[in-house]
């Protein structure tokens, strides 16, 4: 699986659109149409950091370190709170 496939499927998942996610992560919604898409294949470290946190997932799990959802250590919400 991509970074795009995995981002999408976690935003569906959530029941969000792009612009929810895009506001609760505090990227761009036409840079995260991009990524969903596969036009934007790395995004840089900060957009990943955004994403990984507003999801519940590790960076390491959008990138593909690892397959499984599970094996990738979830950041908690009041983490992600605290950086923001």
């Amino acid at each position: 699986m991509t970074i795009a496939h995995r981002v999408k499927q976690l935003r569906m998942h959530r029941g969000w659109g792009q612009s929810e996610l895009a506001e609760r992560a505090a990227i761009d919604r036409t840079l995260l149409s991009r990524i969903e898409s596969g036009s934007t294949l790395n995004p840089g470290a900060n957009v990943l950091k955004g994403l990984a946190r507003t999801l519940g997932c590790s960076i390491d799990y959008l990138v593909g370190l690892y397959d499984d959802y599970d094996q990738a250590a979830p950041v908690s919400v009041a983490e992600a709170s605290k950086t923001r």
